[in-house]
């Protein structure tokens, strides 16, 4: 059995530039959100897993237990006692 292929219609609007995008964009009907990353790749997010995830501590902000790179994580050296940061250079 062969058919003959047809289009799937879409429905499409244009946007004047600088039009905000709105809240729902790429979201379906069931919660499920699409995106995609500066280099193409495409992300797909299932709202229950990104609900459950909200309460991770990976989530926190700053992340629990992010090691210290001097410039990157913080700003200045950590103020802790036993800091494995050689500080000679300080003196």
């Amino acid at each position: 059995m062969s058919s003959n292929p047809k289009a799937i219609p879409l429905a499409s609007r244009r946007a004047e530039p600088g039009t905000p995008i709105p809240l729902d964009y790429g979201t379906t009907p069931g919660g499920t959100i699409y995106s995609s990353t500066p280099g193409g790749t495409r992300i797909i997010y299932d709202r229950n897993t990104l609900l459950s995830l909200r309460n991770s501590p990976l989530s926190r902000t700053p992340p629990a237990k992010l090691a210290y790179v001097a410039g990157v994580t913080g700003a200045s050296l950590p103020h802790q006692a036993g800091s494995l940061h050689n500080r000679s250079h300080l003196n």
